[in-house]
């Protein structure tokens, strides 16, 4: 900035050149305004209600005061001069009295007031600095979210409810395929198990056993083959049935045949089903309506 060297002694030339100077140099505070905008409020001009207060604006390079009332559409630049008595008996415009005020002219240019900028502090803008990384934090976690969310906001997942039916949130539904039945997971290389899209029912809570389905091993048992009165001679041992009974007394030895016929045991159960169940409690499924 331009600085005028005042304290000196010898007896300064206070002349009009040296007054001029000094306007010139602190003219130069007008160009500060570009920092914000061409149209800017750089104190002052609150409104309350209707009505505008006093303040400084700055217009198109120049920085003037700001004369509040009563709000309108537009801004306009007003000069008010002051003549004063020069030595040689002239009377010259000396002061020059310069200010915005709401109002609209053919003869001069008229501001929006719309346009006019409202500068933050720093302290604002430090505040909305931390507001907007705040927000960008919850942004990234919404995004996140949404990956979540996604297969149930297509409608296509399902998850466990614990109340009754009458209870489901509302955009909730039951997931009526899912009524009575278990989710398996989906195995590509087993043809029962292999689409999510078509047969992807099966299964059923009891089973029906058949003889296919019975260990591939026989029942052992104790096969009487003839009678005797002996402790010793049988081919596995021998059973103790009581005294004095009827038997073959060893009263021919050309036997080659041994008489049998076909007989089955009794049957082993009563065909009753069985409950392949395991512990369970009982659920709804339910998933977001379309």
């Amino acid at each position: 900035m331009n600085k005028i060297n005042i304290q000196q002694t010898g007896g300064f030339p206070l002349e009009t050149d040296t007054l001029n100077a000094m306007q010139n140099a602190y003219d130069i505070f007008n160009s500060l305004g570009n920092i914000i905008a061409p149209l800017a409020i750089i104190k002052g001009c609150e409104i309350l209600g209707n009505s505008v207060a006093n303040g400084v604006v700055y217009i198109n390079g120049e920085v003037v005061e700001f004369r509040g009332g009563q709000a309108g559409a537009t801004v306009i630049i007003r000069e008010e001069t002051q003549n004063k008595n020069f030595e040689n008996g002239e009377n010259k415009l000396v002061y020059r009295t310069r200010y915005a005020t709401f109002g609209s002219s053919v003869q001069t240019t008229n501001y929006p007031w719309s346009d006019f900028h409202r500068p933050k502090t720093l302290q604002q803008l430090e505040a909305e600095k931390a507001e907007k990384a705040t927000l960008d934090n919850i942004v990234t976690r919404v995004k996140k979210l949404e990956v979540f969310a996604r297969p149930f906001s297509s409608g296509f997942g399902a998850v466990l409810f614990l109340r009754p039916a009458a209870e489901i949130p509302e955009g909730w539904e039951e997931v009526t395929d899912l009524r009575g039945r278990m989710p398996i997971g989906q195995n590509p290389d087993d043809a029962n198990l292999s689409s999510v899209l078509e047969n992807f029912l099966g299964g059923s809570k009891t089973k029906q056993i058949y003889k296919s389905n019975l260990p591939a091993e026989g029942i052992g048992y104790k096969d009487a083959y003839y009678i005797e009165n002996a402790t010793t001679g049988g081919l596995d041992g021998t059973i103790y049935v009581g005294e004095n009974k009827f038997g073959s007394n060893r009263s021919d030895n050309d036997n080659n045949r041994l008489f049998y016929r076909n007989a089955t045991t009794d049957n082993l159960g009563n065909g009753v089903e069985l409950d392949v169940m395991n512990p369970y409690r009982i659920v709804i499924f339910i998933k977001p309506k379309q």
